[in-house]
């Protein structure tokens, strides 16, 4: 953005946005330095009981599927390795952050079913594209519409007159928030992991998911993998809630960019999707969230192919 946003300054300078813990913070600042160590990593983590209780808890879910479980931060921290590690804590402490009550119309269980479809989205195409980091993708994925949150829990009454039209797509969403506000929720999510000194490369690619052609040339790729996650978020709302209908479009406008972007094709999409489907709904259980009961997305995509979804969608 050109200029300082208003909106911007009074959503950072609000008392409801949450602070990263001590222990997060002193963790990313370890990572600045060249030569940290996994001991120094599960010491800073250690010096926060519950947020260490918490990440071991995470490791140790299902999501993760370990041989074993892991008794210790350190056993973790070697296990994962750092960065995995940094990305994890933050999910974890700010998971009750994303729990808060917004502004009325605010849907909590529509929120949490787009943040964890498109977390977990992001991480199974940076797999599947392989030059991308799957645990930042992930955690890019997940938080690029905490933004969202922090505009509905502030701007409790503006916000609740963007939300009532009832968007089917979170980039119309986005669209309707730039009209109105001159900022979408990306920006603010963006802004505010800037503000708690997150990497620059995890910010920038949630602040372009919806305008990828403006994105650095550095972290344009990696862009391209939260704006197709996001996508991928669409597409799996619509089969969650049972918008046939939506899904035609959301599924043409997935596969399209897929193709476009990654070279993807509708098989590995059709894979794409199943294995982000299943990733969410553990990491939904891992979060304690209700995300609905998990819909059969092999026999809803196997119903349709290509050729149907084109026509569906240019009909």
């Amino acid at each position: 953005m050109s200029r300082p946003s208003p909106i911007l300054n009074q959503l950072l300078s609000s008392c409801d946005l949450p602070a990263l813990p001590s222990a997060v913070v002193k963790l990313v600042n370890l990572l600045d330095q060249s030569n940290v160590s996994f001991e120094q990593i599960a010491d800073a983590l250690s010096q926060d009981a519950q947020l260490a209780a918490s990440v071991l808890k995470t490791v140790n879910s299902s999501y993760y599927g370990l041989s074993h479980k892991l008794s210790s931060i350190n056993q973790a921290v070697s296990l994962l390795g750092i960065k995995k590690i940094r990305d994890l804590t933050v999910g974890c402490s700010l998971s009750g952050y994303m729990k808060k009550t917004a502004a009325p119309s605010f849907d909590p269980v529509w929120f949490w079913r787009h943040s964890l479809f498109t977390g977990s989205a992001a991480r199974m195409i940076a797999i599947h594209v392989r030059d991308a980091n799957p645990e930042e993708a992930q955690l890019a994925g997940l938080l690029k519409s905490i933004g969202a949150l922090a505009m509905a829990v502030t701007l409790r009454k503006t916000y609740t007159v963007l939300l009532q039209h009832r968007w089917q797509r979170i980039d119309q969403l986005a669209a309707a928030e730039r009209e109105a506000l001159d900022i979408d929720h990306a920006q603010v999510s963006a802004a505010m992991l800037e503000a708690w000194r997150l990497p620059a490369v995890l910010v920038e690619q949630i602040r372009y998911t919806y305008n990828t052609d403006a994105a650095p040339p550095r972290c344009q790729r990696a862009t391209h993998v939260i704006a197709l996650a996001s996508l991928a978020g669409d597409l799996m709302v619509d089969i969650q809630i049972g918008h046939t209908e939506q899904f035609f479009e959301s599924a043409k406008r997935f596969v399209d960019q897929a193709a476009a972007w990654f070279a993807v094709d509708w098989s590995q999409a059709d894979r794409l999707i199943n294995a982000a489907s299943d990733a969410a709904f553990a990491m939904a259980d891992m979060f304690k969230v209700d995300v609905g009961d998990k819909m059969d997305y092999d026999k809803m995509f196997a119903s349709f192919d290509i050729t149907h979804v084109n026509a569906k969608a240019a009909a």
